[in-house]
């Protein structure tokens, strides 16, 4: 094979590889549920992914504008799928940036050249780098979950004003006035619950195992119910609602309820990806018959409704010889559920499945 035969065959195989690569992106992309928010044009990305995305798509622009139409359409589809790349990252260590009030959208000519006056370039890295270290410095915090007590009573209050004044800022239905009385009963009764960090309190939320007025004949169903989760302004955007989530499927577990609930008020696209994400299945917005015996903001718009399905039975714990009895197939589901490799033969799924118990959902 001379020089020229092999210079076009590299560059049959670097063609290749590139439309091999962008086949793929391609195929993430329109599979992404962010193909969609960027279709309806709904979609915004915090500013901080959007500046940066925006700086990309002006480069590609320039680097293959030359190429006529093609070149066009591969800078914007680069750029796109970078965008969807950094969302679905920035996910991965502040899945509440939609409704903790984190920045959004792309800055207008003012508020950029702001920034750019106020800021440089190492300062907005070290922002973003102090961001990440935040997460993994939560990641690595003592979480204490249990139910509130009397003395917290104060606390619950300033962090329901809290969460008001931010749904009032952020354009949603406001929560009324809570009622002391009413937070002193819940906490009798070991439904008002709290997560600590660090000796503060970060998170607060109520549980129920009965909401007849708002789910109806869905109510005869074995279920936990979470209401009213507000999270303390120093704690927003470090993903608290998972530990919420998994306090509730620990309760789930431990009483054999078959799902996780809760309602919010309002259409709020922000909101139905927020717990989408956390494993919610949306079930829809409804109209109440009536709002008798209700808070009052029940009146100010829909009530959209989300589930998650809790498989208890995957999560209780066994003894060697009962899992013995449990086919391969079974093992595999029990060890997914858990996040655990699900190689190996049923012996060695088993160890797998004794030695990660933490014997939290005795069967």
């Amino acid at each position: 094979m001379n020089a020229e035969d092999a210079s076009i065959l590299r560059g049959f195989v670097l063609l290749f590889i590139i439309i091999a690569v962008l086949a793929l992106l391609a195929r993430a992309l329109f599979k992404s549920k962010r193909w969609k928010d960027f279709k309806d044009g709904k979609k915004k990305a915090p500013t901080i992914i959007e500046i940066p995305w925006v700086i990309f798509f002006l480069y590609t622009l320039y680097t293959f504008g030359s190429a006529g139409p093609v070149g066009l359409a591969l800078a914007g589809f680069l750029a796109l799928c970078l965008r969807i790349v950094l969302i679905i990252m920035y996910d991965k260590f502040n899945p509440d940036w939609e409704t903790d009030g984190t920045e959004v959208g792309i800055p207008g000519l003012k508020e950029a050249v702001d920034v750019i006056n106020r800021y440089d370039p190492q300062v907005i890295l070290g922002r973003m780098w102090g961001d990440l270290n935040d997460q993994w410095e939560k990641m690595g915090r003592a979480v204490t979950i249990k139910p509130s007590d009397k003395g917290d009573l104060q606390a619950i209050l300033e962090m329901y004003r809290h969460a008001s004044a931010l749904q009032q800022e952020k354009g949603m239905v406001v929560w009324p006035d809570i009622s002391p009385s009413l937070i002193q009963q819940e906490i009798e009764e070991q439904r008002q619950w709290k997560m600590v960090i660090d000796g503060q309190i970060a998170c607060v939320w109520v549980v129920a195992f009965d909401d007849p007025l708002i789910w109806g004949e869905k109510n005869k169903d074995p279920a936990i119910y979470l209401h009213r989760i507000a999270t303390a302004p120093d704690f927003r955007g470090q993903g608290l609602v998972e530990y919420v989530v998994k306090a509730a499927v620990d309760i789930a577990c431990n009483m054999r309820l078959d799902f996780i609930r809760l309602d919010t008020v309002g259409k709020n696209p922000g909101l139905i990806e927020h717990y989408t994400n956390h494993g919610f299945a949306y079930l829809g917005a409804f109209q109440l018959n009536s709002t008798d015996g209700l808070p009052g903001h029940y009146n100010d718009g829909p009530v959209l409704l989300f589930e998650r399905k809790v498989n208890w039975r995957l999560l209780v714990t066994f003894s060697r010889e009962e899992l013995e009895e449990f086919t391969v197939k079974e093992l595999k589901a029990m060890l997914k559920e858990r996040g655990l490799k699900t190689s190996g033969s049923k012996t060695v799924l088993i160890d797998r499945l004794l030695e990660n118990s933490e014997r939290r959902y005795e069967h």
